[in-house]
C-alpha cells in the first residue's frame, strides 16, 4: 500500500513527519488550514480544529494536489536529508515505517496508468 503523501510516512529516523516542526507549525496556521479545508471541501472552522482535525485537513489537501499543497513546508525536512529522494520522474518517495522508501499514491497511479493523473 503505498502511503497518500510522503507527510503520511516518517524521516530516516523512522520517525512521523507529523511529529516535525515543519507539519505541526502548518497545523497550527489557520490561513493554511482553511485552504486545506477548502481543497478537501470540509466543513468547520479552521481555528477551532483538534490537532487530529488539523492534521486530517492537511494530509487530505496535499494527498489531493499531488504533494503539492504541503510542498514547501517539506523543504526544511528535504534540506536536512531527512526524507525521501526523489523517484525517476522528479516525485518525492515516502519512508514507511520499516524504513524502506515507497512512491506515494499518486506516482503509483500515474505509473500505472502511464500518464498524469489529477486527484
Amino acid at each position: 500500500i503505498a502511503p497518500c503523501t510522503v507527510w503520511a510516512g516518517f524521516d530516516r529516523d523512522i520517525r512521523s513527519l507529523r511529529d516535525t516542526d515543519e507539519f505541526k507549525n502548518a497545523s497550527q496556521d489557520t490561513s493554511l488550514l482553511e485552504r486545506a479545508m477548502a481543497v478537501a471541501k470540509l466543513r468547520g472552522d479552521a481555528a477551532n480544529l483538534t490537532a487530529e482535525e488539523a492534521a486530517k485537513a492537511l494530509l487530505l489537501a496535499d494527498s489531493m494536489l499531488g504533494g503539492q499543497f504541503l510542498n514547501e513546508s517539506l523543504a526544511g525536512l528535504v534540506q536536512r536529508r531527512e526524507v525521501g529522494c526523489l523517484d525517476r520522474k522528479g516525485k518525492r518517495l515516502a519512508i514507511e515505517s520499516s524504513g524502506q522508501m515507497v512512491e506515494t499514491a499518486q506516482s503509483r497511479v500515474e505509473r500505472v496508468a502511464g500518464a498524469p493523473v489529477d486527484m
